[in-house]
C-alpha cells in the first residue's frame, strides 16, 4: 500500500478481516476518549499480524490494528513487520479492549501506556 501524504488525513487505521462479526466498539472508544481520528477497513484473506503492518504503513500517524478471527494486533511503522507493540485475544475483556484503542492513541500523542490491564 502506498501513501499518499497530501490526500489522506492523518488518522489510525484499524484493518479488519472481513470475517469479523465481533464488536470491538470499546477499542474504538478507546481511541475516541484520546482525541485520535481513526478508521476502519475491511480486507480478506489476511491474518492480523499482516493487517496491522499494513495498516501502520498507509497511517500518516504510523499506527495501526490488524484484526483477524482470533486476534487484535497493534503495530507502529518502525518495527519490523512480524514484530507488534501488543497482541490480544479477539474475545478479550471490553476493559482490555478499550486500553488497546487508548495505547493505539498514546503512541500518536507520544505519552505513556496506562497499562491498567495489559
Amino acid at each position: 500500500m502506498v501513501k499518499d501524504k497530501d490526500a489522506e488525513k492523518p488518522r489510525i487505521y484499524i484493518f479488519i478481516n472481513n470475517e469479523i462479526k465481533d464488536n470491538i466498539k470499546e477499542m474504538f472508544l478507546g481511541i475516541e476518549e484520546e482525541g485520535i481520528p481513526f478508521e476502519v477497513k475491511k480486507f480478506r484473506n489476511y491474518n492480523s499480524k499482516k493487517l496491522a503492518s499494513m495498516a501502520s504503513d498507509a497511517s500518516l500517524l504510523g499506527v495501526g490494528i490488524g484484526i483477524d478471527k482470533k486476534n487484535i494486533i497493534l503495530h507502529q511503522e518502525k518495527l519490523e513487520p512480524d514484530k507488534y507493540v501488543f497482541s490480544i485475544s479477539l474475545n478479550s475483556k471490553s476493559e482490555i479492549l478499550r486500553e488497546v484503542g487508548e495505547c493505539a492513541a498514546r503512541i500518536v500523542k507520544k505519552v505513556p501506556f496506562k497499562n491498567k490491564y495489559l
